[in-house]
């Protein structure tokens, strides 16, 4: 997950860093016999069902590996084995998974896949224009995030109207320190505010706000 995460955060300098290879090769070596990759550190404890955990690992990992290597033969093979070890499972029940899924479809090219799953993440937004870690959960700023930063790369923009009510949920929820406060989505916190928590959630709603951005106001 971290390596993913890295590889994701990289700007135009750092494309084909000696370090951008290592990760590549360590990531494929860590593929799973059914085409998985497995969720470490706290992930696990997440409020959601042992498989999704799973697969949000899988996903994330495939959309990190796709920004290294779009062609290459050993890509190709691994990721047609973590596509079928997906297809295995069931819709998932966190905003992260939806988000996700769109994201690589959008990577992918599969342009039809790319509108369902937009019309179905927009169809899970709250009645007050955000979206919650998990699909149907109150609003918090982290799930909100997760589903803009799908949707503006897929783009959806703020002159969308669901969109522009996105907005107004995050600015109506920013506190006046610059957070947003969020549930923890870890089980033994029962939905508490923690400080990491808070942190992932002003990252993504900046991040969210960013991506459905118009390119000249970005």
């Amino acid at each position: 997950d971290t390596m993913a995460r890295l590889l994701l955060a990289r700007g135009p300098a750092m494309q084909d860093a000696p370090w951008v290879a290592k990760f590549r090769e360590q990531l494929l070596a860590l593929q799973g016999t059914n085409g998985e990759w497995k969720a470490q550190g706290q992930l696990p404890s997440g409020r959601r069902p042992a498989r999704e955990i799973q697969e949000v690992t899988t996903l994330l990992v495939q959309l990190a590996l796709k920004s290294t290597e779009p062609s290459g033969a050993p890509l190709k093979e691994a990721f047609t084995r973590a596509d079928a070890w997906i297809a295995q499972g069931q819709p998932g029940k966190s905003t992260e998974w939806w988000a996700l899924r769109l994201l690589l479809a959008r990577e992918q090219g599969q342009s039809e896949r790319v509108n369902e799953l937009r019309v179905a993440l927009l169809g899970q937004q709250n009645a007050d224009g955000g979206w919650g870690w998990l699909v149907g959960e109150a609003s918090d700023a982290f799930g909100t995030g997760l589903a803009l930063q799908a949707l503006g790369r897929a783009g959806v923009t703020t002159a969308n109207a669901s969109v522009a009510k996105a907005i107004d949920f995050l600015k109506f929820t920013q506190e006046a320190d610059g957070s947003w406060p969020v549930p923890s989505t870890r089980k033994q916190d029962e939905k508490r505010v923690r400080a990491t928590s808070r942190y992932w959630g002003t990252a993504w709603a900046v991040q969210g706000i960013l991506e459905t951005l118009p390119a000249a106001a970005r």
